[in-house]
């Protein structure tokens, strides 16, 4: 979220629970497909284990940057594209 705040000093249980909302992780396996990466969930924090999701991606200089197809947001029923942008440190 764009308002995530770290927690000020010890973390809480209530802010792990406003952390929580605002987070999801996964892990599984990818295989690329041209300018397309294909990501099988075998693990997530969404209960979205078994799905796929497609990134487009980009590579210029040492900016990657990944689109997903749109999607229906885990967090409510809204559909989302989401843009992940990394930037290579050398």
């Amino acid at each position: 979220a764009a308002n995530r705040k770290a927690p000020a000093g010890s973390v809480t249980d209530a802010d792990r629970i406003e952390l929580f909302k605002t987070m999801t992780a996964a892990g599984g396996t990818y295989k690329v497909e041209g300018n397309k990466v294909v990501f099988q969930s075998d693990a997530s924090s969404t209960q979205s284990t078994g799905a796929k999701l497609t990134y487009e991606f980009k590579v210029t200089g040492s900016t990657l940057t990944m689109t997903t197809d749109p999607m229906k947001s885990a967090a409510g029923g809204l559909e989302n594209v989401f843009v992940t942008t990394y930037e290579r440190v050398e």
